[in-house]
């Protein structure tokens, strides 16, 4: 005998397909449920268990998606920065405007007692948990990167860490390449997560020698790691910006950084000032040259100030030009729980100042009237002048380096590699030169110039800073009017290492020169050399 009327069939237990087939599986139950109901004309259901059973597939999608695909974390130091900040301040420079920041984890300490810290206070990854402030731990107050004020930074505003994203399939399918930031647990502590780039690869020993990473491979050759053109300019940190100059000391008769000069043997630098030449608008500052026939150079020299020289206000004592070291705004302050020297400080009776990096980068827009002429670019490291010459007529790049030694009476030039830029008619041209990695990159409007030949080359074998260090980067154009503006000057990363003493080869070599470093620099300083053994 036929039913009168077909009864709704119950609906199917899912396939183990997925997700997809539980919410399937979920909204075939929904839809009989409502059929159900409109049939009797009763709304007596409350979905009180369709509510659980909706928040317990979202946690379960939830889990999967944080277990398998990816996580998020919130950076709480800055052992990552600039890269990734930690806990942090914002500072605006009240005499030059710059902006920048001070890491401000050190006024926290993980909590205590039974409670399972997640927060990895030592690399900067946290998990779960929370970090309290230590009043005593207040930052008190920092230096600005760009013209070293002192600032109060006590009261400001803290901004929590980045947030990142972290993929964890991709390594499932292929290798970490060198120079990713991976995120890993440490095995002697396998319930902290710890965040780094990573530099050694298995079978490797990565050696630090002043600021750069070598790998020794397991045949004993030593290869230096060096940075992609783009990704080293990210990486740059700034030296000096000359759109933000410190206008208060300049009142005061504080020389500019960047003027025209000469070369004098008998000047401390090399250089100085002297004969017509580049003129500054201050205003402006732009600097203007005149058409002419001789090779005249706009040159940077790094009068860096001391908390010493702002507190002489207005009254300053005439400065002498110091190394280009690894000063880092975001490690430098008073206050804290770990704070270490300031900016400037003398340790044991002698300067200290950081550690000399030579890898240095130049940046400036550059107005040419007429196509002909030349254009150089110039970064001093060493015993070694790195060059970029444009012939403005052709547009032709040449990059190279003059060196000088102990026992040379003239440089000797080697040309590197050339190529054919579109710097070959009156304009205005953004132009970049790095000399970074041991290797020569030029930017031409932000475009990297494809060179014919390698622009890598091998270090100097007087490994430590000259003379010439201390007017380190300069402009030369001959044979037509140029405005020259928007300068500005950069380090690369300058990487750490324990000292262990320096290395028998150089021992000898030391002696030569010694005195005139320990002029401008802690002598042991640059000497650093470390091993790190069976990196993966």
């Amino acid at each position: 005998m036929a039913k009168s009327k077909a009864e709704p069939e119950p609906a199917p237990a899912p396939k183990a397909t997925g997700a997809a087939s539980v919410l399937a599986w979920l909204k075939l139950r929904r839809r009989k449920r409502d059929n159900a109901q409109a049939n009797k004309g009763k709304g007596k259901g409350d979905g009180t268990r369709e509510t659980f059973e909706s928040i317990a597939v979202a946690f379960l999608a939830a889990f999967m998606f944080r277990t398998f695909l990816a996580e998020a974390f919130v950076i709480p130091t800055g052992s990552m920065a600039p890269t990734l900040f930690g806990r942090h301040k914002d500072v605006e420079c009240p005499e030059c405007g710059t902006l920048f920041q001070v890491g401000a984890s050190d006024e926290v300490r993980p909590p205590s007692g039974n409670q399972v810290e997640e927060r990895n206070w030592l690399s900067g990854l946290p998990v779960s948990g929370s970090a309290f402030l230590y009043p005593k731990h207040r930052l008190l107050t920092s230096f600005c990167p760009n013209c070293r004020t002192e600032i109060n930074v006590k009261d400001l505003p803290v901004f929590t860490g980045d947030r990142i994203l972290v993929n964890k399939w991709p390594f499932e399918f292929s290798d970490p390449d060198r120079w990713d930031v991976v995120v890993f647990k440490y095995p002697e502590e396998p319930q902290t997560n710890y965040i780094k780039r990573l530099v050694g690869l298995p079978g490797e020993q990565i050696e630090i020698e002043r600021g750069d990473v070598y790998a020794r491979d397991e045949d004993g050759v030593r290869t230096i790691l060096r940075k992609h053109p783009g990704k080293q300019r990210d990486l740059r940190l700034p030296v000096y910006d000359d759109t933000k100059p410190p206008v208060a000391l300049l009142k005061a008769g504080w020389p500019e950084r960047w003027q025209g000069l000469e070369q004098d043997d008998d000047a401390r630098s090399g250089w100085a000032k002297g004969g017509d030449g580049w003129s500054l608008d201050a205003e402006s500052r732009s600097y203007r040259l005149a058409a002419g026939d001789d090779r005249r150079w706009l040159r940077y020299r790094h009068f860096v100030p001391t908390p010493d020289d702002w507190e002489l206000l207005p009254d300053v004592e005439q400065p002498t030009p110091k190394l280009v070291t690894d000063f880092l705004a975001y490690n430098t302050y008073t206050g804290g729980a770990m704070a270490g020297f300031g900016p400037d400080a003398v340790v044991d009776g002698r300067y200290w100042s950081g550690y000399w990096v030579g890898d240095l980068a130049l940046d400036a827009h550059v107005e040419v009237e007429s196509a002909a002429g030349e254009l150089v670019l110039e970064l001093n490291e060493g015993f070694r002048r790195y060059r970029a010459t444009v012939d403005l007529a052709t547009g032709e790049a040449t990059v190279g380096y003059l060196e000088e030694g102990l026992d040379r009476d003239e440089p000797v030039e080697t040309t590197l590699a050339t190529a054919t830029t579109r710097m070959r008619s009156p304009g205005t041209y953004r132009v970049e030169f790095a000399n970074v990695d041991q290797r020569l990159d030029l930017w031409i409007d932000g475009s990297l110039v494809t060179f014919d030949g390698e622009t890598t080359y091998s270090p100097s074998p007087l490994p430590g800073p000259a003379r010439g260090d201390l007017s380190p980067a300069g402009i030369a154009v001959t044979g037509t009017a140029a405005t020259v503006d928007r300068l500005k000057l950069y380090r690369d990363v300058y990487y750490r290492a324990e000292e262990v003493g320096v290395p028998a080869e150089l021992a000898d070599l030391l002696t030569v020169y010694d005195e005139m470093i320990q002029r401008f620099i802690n002598t042991t300083s640059w000497r650093v050399r470390a091993f790190l053994t069976d990196v993966a």
